[in-house]
């Protein structure tokens, strides 16, 4: 089922959505087919751990056309019951091995202010996501349609907000005017925005700079780029930390630029945290 962006039938979109989910128990997002190729990844002029740019070769692949919404991650916990790690008590988190909650974040459907998203909400990007709650969903998603939806990978993300193979070299996802394809601290009035609003890149896709910081499936290393490997890089084997990518609502100029890489526990959440969906192979059927 498509998604329409344009305000004025926003009731309509959310009313079909909802039938749809009724009917099929899904929704799967929009995807753009991604061809693959050779790209520079990283920059020799950035943060110490953007360097050095190196060469990367990935393969093609779709990935999100869109960040995951509220509303798309509404119908799985609806459907399954899941808790994510936000919600979970911390005699629970402990039991898991977590840490127990140093600060009141919020959850997926509620604010860290305690006001509850609301079905108006539907076309805005899902926050307060950990890595883990990401993951889950890719599950999810992946047994009821029969696809490996998952995360992008670091490389995979940086070649897509770059262009892919369309690339004019801009600094930001989509142009070097980051007013124009991005919500940041300078423009968002310190809140999320509906997905699809700014100029989309190169490609076709929304939102990589700005709006919503977005999981990559990668375990984080700083020196990582020095040693990865020229084909399909997957990140690190084994680390503490996730990768984080793209700036959100609240970030300054400095974050949102396509190679800036951030990181964090993959058990913790906050309003900045969402991602988008990749899938190898084939494209899906909506139908």
């Amino acid at each position: 089922m498509k998604r329409y962006l344009p305000s004025i039938i926003l009731i309509l979109t959310v009313s079909c959505s909802t039938m749809y989910a009724q009917k099929k128990g899904i929704t799967i997002p929009d995807m753009i087919q991604v061809e693959g190729g050779t790209f520079m990844m990283g920059s020799n002029s950035g943060n110490e751990n953007e360097t050095p740019a190196h060469k990367v070769m990935v393969s093609s692949f779709s990935i999100g056309k869109y960040e995951v919404t509220f509303g798309e991650y509404k119908i799985f916990v609806d459907s399954t019951g899941y808790k994510t790690d936000a919600e979970q008590h911390d005699t629970v988190r402990i039991k898991q091995g977590l840490p127990p909650r140093e600060k009141n974040h919020g959850t997926w459907n509620r604010y860290a202010t305690g006001i509850p998203v609301t079905p108006t909400d539907t076309l805005y990007p899902v926050a307060n996501i950990s890595w883990n709650d990401a993951m889950a969903y890719c599950s999810w998603l992946s047994k009821k349609t029969g696809k490996k939806f998952r995360l992008p990978t670091e490389a995979e993300w940086e070649f897509v907000a770059k262009g892919g193979i369309k690339s004019k070299g801009f600094n930001y996802a989509g142009g070097n005017n980051l007013d124009e394809v991005a919500w940041h601290i300078g423009n968002s009035r310190i809140k999320l925005h509906m997905i699809g609003k700014k100029t989309p890149n190169e490609l076709g896709i929304y939102d990589m700079s700005g709006n919503i910081e977005e999981w990559c499936a990668d375990w984080y290393s700083d020196s990582y780029f020095k040693t990865s490997p020229e084909k399909n890089p997957a990140g690190p084997g084994h680390g503490t930390y996730r990768v984080l990518r793209g700036g959100s609502w609240r970030s300054g100029e400095s974050r949102m630029t396509i190679t800036f890489r951030n990181h964090e526990l993959p058990f913790n959440n906050a309003l900045v945290l969402g991602f988008r969906l990749a899938l190898s192979g084939e494209y899906p059927d909506k139908k």
